[in-house]
């Protein structure tokens, strides 16, 4: 994520920790849902829901970190010239969400069963 974010925008030292810190943020998440004793495949569909969340969420992390507006997130299926930015992270969210869903079905599957 650090990579993508640099190529595209500019920030100065404070600005690099701050979003470090976010990016960071999903794998402290991860590591604590599975000290946790519940089963896999919901451990498994939480670790996918939140990491969709949190590279969705990460141009507005980094237009408040470093105050300006970070490219073209809108959305137009329609576009796909001018709006890929937003369609891709939309998509790469629908995405998670779905194997989310998935993984939480079959983990009350494996409850039941």
């Amino acid at each position: 994520m650090l990579c993508a974010v640099r190529a595209t925008v500019t920030f100065n030292l404070m600005q690099g920790t701050l979003i470090t810190l976010y990016a960071f943020l999903p794998f402290a998440v991860i590591s604590l849902m599975h000290l946790t004793p519940l089963n896999r495949c919901f451990k498994a569909a939480a670790d996918v829901l939140f990491s969709g969340l949190c590279l969705y969420g990460m141009s507005f992390v980094i237009s408040v970190i470093t105050g300006e507006k970070s490219g073209s997130y809108a959305v137009d299926f329609n576009d796909w010239a001018n709006c890929i930015n937003g369609n891709i992270y939309l998509l790469t969210l629908i995405a998670c969400l779905t194997v989310a869903v998935a993984l939480t079905v079959s983990g009350i599957k494996k409850r039941k069963g």
